[in-house]
């Protein structure tokens, strides 16, 4: 079982509180989610590629409900909040290239070219 080494902050636990996410669900989000810096914080979100990293090495229940859970941790290791991304969750798999192709057959599809 994942222990939190960060602290939340008030406002990070009233958010995860309201949205369902348990002190477990945070841990597995900072140990195997993709990190990336935004704004000076450390974001770590799951993704589907972080999901079968996860899957890979722990077997867990109801794994795919943590799809897009986003982690935003600041410098001094606190957790400032906790939301969930929902180009993410809600459309999973979604490559770039297939929406390039979408838009450029809508392009072509246009009657002044």
């Amino acid at each position: 079982m994942q222990t939190l080494s960060a602290s939340l902050t008030a406002h990070a636990s009233t958010r995860a509180q309201q949205r369902g996410v348990s002190n477990h669900d945070i841990a597995l989000a900072i140990e195997y989610g993709d990190k990336k810096w935004s704004h000076g914080d450390r974001k770590f979100l799951l993704t589907d590629r972080a999901l079968r990293k996860l899957q890979e090495r722990i077997v867990e229940k109801g794994c795919d409900r943590l799809r897009g859970l986003c982690v935003i941790v600041t410098a001094n290791n606190s957790v400032r909040t906790v939301k969930w991304d929902f180009k993410c969750a809600n459309h999973p798999g979604v490559l770039r290239g297939a929406k390039l192709k979408s838009r450029w057959k809508s392009f072509s599809d246009c009657e002044d070219f």
